[in-house]
């Protein structure tokens, strides 16, 4: 997905809507797209948007492919097989971002 196709989708809108009932404010919303800005042009990054039966965005997932030398499994509480937590190009997909609309 282009940068262009990537901003035209309204995602800070659900955002904003979907955490106005928790009282987050626009410097919320402006982390999100500051986050959002860079997050979309890794690689592995995936987008899925919801639209309603008029066309308006009813929500969207976001997310990307864990890098190979990621630090994520780094503390965990139980010993596993060294190959549970060494990543290859594709093998792990983050969910970041996961909203939708009443």
């Amino acid at each position: 997905m282009s940068d262009v196709e990537f901003h035209r989708v309204p995602t800070a809108e659900v955002y904003r809507e979907v955490f106005a009932r928790y009282e987050y404010g626009d410097e919320h919303v402006r982390l999100f797209k500051d986050r959002f800005a860079i997050q979309h042009q890794r690689p592995g990054v995936g987008l899925i948007v919801a639209t309603g039966s008029d066309g308006s965005m009813a929500g969207f997932g976001f997310g990307l492919t864990m890098p190979s030398a990621t630090t994520w499994w780094t503390g965990l509480t139980t010993d596993v097989e060294p190959e549970v937590t060494e990543e290859s190009p594709g093998r792990t997909f983050m969910l970041i971002e996961l909203h939708g609309r009443r």
